[in-house]
């Protein structure tokens, strides 16, 4: 058996939460009814003998030079005074006392006597002798032969003490079934609670993102739901974007696909060498498209799976811009574009140097891609707000605030499609998280835009 199935053996919340809090409410009382009462029991008496002690230091010096008829009628006057009894006793050669006068009744073989005697002191302390329980102080008086006896009976305490403990038992037979009814309503709040978000959990794992994870509280089931909510959410983003992948990468495979089939029929059936030159062409261009989006899936695939391995080392980004810029030259005399090496100062970053070539050829590719003839692309290594950053600018019109906010994502391509399968700014977006950077969008109105690789620099 688990310990939680030993320390929580049933199976309702109802049933447990009301048990435990039953249970609590028991151990409560009873600790009360073995801490409270004694202590109650022991500080009353305590009282009680000070009370006594004081009454005595109050009259002392009114004793006569302890003459027993003296003896006596002072003990007479102080029983009248304070209510309580004392007794003039009289101690014999053999070390024994008896009662010789005052109001003390009952017969004495007394510990708190004996204990003054044997120190000739003032001694305190209770005594049940012959059925009489009191407070008591023995007080030796200037002649040895005599011992003043006060006490204070201690029947009303035993009393008040019965009665605490009595009511302390009524209190709890009232108490456990208003605890118990307490702890039924508390924990059907709860677990109502508990059900919706149970039921809540189930609408998910049968598919239901849409519907919200909703609760009314402020506390750790709050949180809860919460999280909930928030892994719905999530979900659904996740499966919204899976539905798109799977159907974008569809089409982008479908149109390559059916642009070499249809290249393919009408070469076997073409026999002029000029017209099936300008097929292959077609077709060379379709196959590079299809190679690259499937570069591109499978690039995805694997920064989703987690099985993208980053080799980190320091890398001088002086030396990669002049390699992209070289890469790029021939392809963008092709469009009519240029690709220029800009100004900058020598940087070192942490990073992995196949993947951040591979993160500014989407970059080039992407400015020559989606910008007309003409346009400058310029790559540049700088430093801004201390980090160093590879920029890669072009001349072009800017980018609608309606795509910047989507620029990263998968699949997006922005107004009016254009070339390519929306996958490679998203995928050099992730490579840079990965590598501790960030790749961002800077432009201003008029002056074409950046795009900003910004990596950490070496330790």
């Amino acid at each position: 058996m688990s310990l939680g199935a030993a320390v929580f053996p049933f199976r309702r919340l109802l049933t447990w939460l009301s048990v435990l809090l039953l249970g609590v409410t028991c151990l409560g009382v009873g600790l009360s009814a073995l801490i409270v009462v004694p202590s109650l029991r022991d500080n009353l008496v305590g009282d009680r003998i000070g009370d006594v002690r004081k009454s005595t230091s109050n009259v002392l010096a009114r004793i006569p030079s302890a003459t027993l008829d003296q003896l006596s009628s002072f003990s007479v006057e102080y029983s009248r005074e304070t209510g309580n009894q004392v007794g003039v006793l009289h101690v014999e050669t053999n070390g024994t006392f008896t009662q010789v006068g005052g109001t003390l009744v009952g017969s004495l073989v007394d510990p708190v006597v004996g204990a003054a005697l044997r120190t000739r002191g003032i001694r305190e302390g209770t005594a049940s002798v012959a059925g009489r329980y009191a407070a008591e102080v023995a007080v030796p008086t200037s002649d040895p032969r005599y011992v003043l006896l006060f006490a204070s009976p201690l029947n009303d305490v035993d009393r008040t003490v019965a009665t605490v403990r009595h009511d302390i038992l009524l209190a709890t037979l009232i108490a456990l079934p208003a605890t118990w009814l307490v702890g039924a309503i508390a924990a059907m709040a709860l677990a109502q609670r508990i059900r919706r978000l149970d039921r809540a959990a189930r609408r998910i794992a049968a598919g239901d993102l849409i519907t919200p994870v909703i609760d009314s509280g402020r506390d750790e089931i709050f949180d809860l739901a919460v999280a909930f909510d928030a892994m719905r959410r999530r979900l659904e983003r996740t499966d919204r974007s899976r539905r798109e992948f799977i159907a974008n990468a569809s089409h982008e495979l479908r149109t390559p696909l059916f642009a070499l089939g249809g290249f393919l029929e009408l070469l076997e059936d073409e026999e002029d060498p000029t017209a099936q030159r300008e097929y292959v062409v077609t077709m060379r261009a379709q196959m590079g498209r299809l190679t690259r989006l499937a570069t591109d899936l499978l690039d995805l695939s694997r920064l989703d799976a987690g099985g993208v391995e980053l080799n980190l080392d320091d890398v001088g980004l002086e030396a990669l811009a002049d390699t992209l810029v070289a890469d790029f030259a021939a392809a963008a005399e092709r469009r009519g574009s240029r690709v220029l090496r800009g100004d900058g100062e020598g940087a070192m970053v942490l990073g992995d140097e196949g993947r951040i070539a591979q993160i500014g050829r989407a970059l080039i590719d992407n400015a020559l891609r989606h910008n007309p003839p003409g346009t400058t692309v310029t790559v540049s290594v700088r430093a801004l707000s201390g980090e160093p950053c590879v920029v890669v600018h072009d001349d072009g019109a800017p980018v609608p605030p309606a795509v910047v906010e989507r620029l990263f994502d998968r699949f997006f391509r922005g107004v009016g499609g254009g070339e390519g399968s929306g996958l490679g700014l998203a995928i050099a977006h992730e490579l840079a998280g990965r590598m501790g950077g960030k790749l961002l969008l800077l432009q201003d109105e008029g002056i074409g835009k950046s795009f900003v690789l910004a990596l950490p620099p070496p330790p």
